[in-house]
């Protein structure tokens, strides 16, 4: 049930995350992977991977105070969305 759950997460976060920041940071999709930080929790979790500080125009990206706005926004309507859903 969490697995499901989380990946009902990420696909919400990451498809409103698409709608703040669109095509200027590529997207790589969800992905499922076995990381400590999320293996048995009790609750839906995520990782969020916004791109790579080592390629330059990521890190512009990533260094830009309305970026980092926007890419916050999206984070919490996914989350938001992604509660709705549940209700």
């Amino acid at each position: 049930v969490v697995q499901r759950r989380s990946i009902l997460l990420a696909n919400s976060v990451h498809d409103k995350m698409n709608e703040a920041i669109g095509s200027r940071i590529i997207s790589r999709g969800v992905k499922r992977a076995n990381f400590r930080v999320l293996r048995g929790s009790i609750m839906p979790a995520i990782l969020v991977e916004l791109g790579f500080i080592s390629h330059p125009e990521d890190a512009r990206l990533i260094a830009d105070k309305n970026m980092q706005i926007k890419i916050a926004q999206g984070i919490v309507e996914g989350i938001k969305d992604y509660v709705r859903q549940k209700d």
